[in-house]
């Protein structure tokens, strides 16, 4: 094999279970460190990798979209869109918060911040009954959603592209209501919040969350 091809199969034999002789010949993969891993084998690649191998490694090995960016801010409302504009704003300033030497600061202004745009959409929300569900949550839990599923075919949107659905920390004979307002949040085990184009929460509160 040529030089690029050795340097490919290096980072995909190293991708798992590191770069040391000893997670290689045992199979093990240490728990270390890993941005100061990631930083030192950066700086060892460096020293054989010409800037054109790296970023073809790098493309051969795209990494997964979150799902705040699986949602397709198409076929949002314009409302939504600023909604969604405002939880990206929040997201790049929990990570300027959470980077070294970033303020830390930013990633209690981001929750505020993330807060306040999701109950300025969401807070005279109603959610619908829907039924307990033995897969979700912990060992199961009542579900509720918004917008209400009942006469709709698969899971429906709200005007603006969004649904809501939530967990109610409630025992499973208890009998609830067929309605309940979304706020406040911390009444509920897990509120999970999602936009069209990705089929995971673009973000999670509730009382299990912090």
């Amino acid at each position: 094999m040529n030089k690029y091809d050795n340097l490919v199969n290096q980072y995909l034999t190293e991708s798992y279970f590191g770069g040391s002789p000893y997670n290689r010949s045992s199979g093990l993969k240490t728990h270390v460190d890993g941005k100061r891993q990631l930083a030192n084998e950066e700086e060892d690649e460096k020293d054989f990798l010409s800037a054109a191998e790296v970023k073809a490694i790098q493309s051969a090995h795209p990494k997964k979209r979150s799902s705040i960016q699986q949602v397709d801010k198409n076929q949002l409302s314009p409302a939504g869109r600023e909604l969604m504009d405002k939880v990206l704003n929040s997201v790049d300033m929990y990570q300027r918060g959470s980077a070294i030497k970033g303020d830390a600061s930013l990633r209690t202004s981001q929750l505020e911040l993330e807060d306040n745009a999701l109950e300025d959409a969401f807070g005279s929300t109603t959610m619908d009954y829907v039924a307990w569900d033995k897969s979700e949550g912990y060992n199961g839990a009542h579900v509720y959603r918004y917008p209400n599923s009942a006469s709709h075919l698969g899971v429906p949107y709200d005007k603006d592209g969004f649904r809501v659905e939530v967990h109610s920390p409630a025992d499973r004979t208890d009998e609830l209501p067929e309605e309940a307002p979304l706020y406040p949040l911390d009444q509920w085990d897990i509120v999970n919040f999602f936009a069209k184009g990705s089929n995971d929460p673009f973000t999670v509160k509730g009382r299990t969350t912090s």
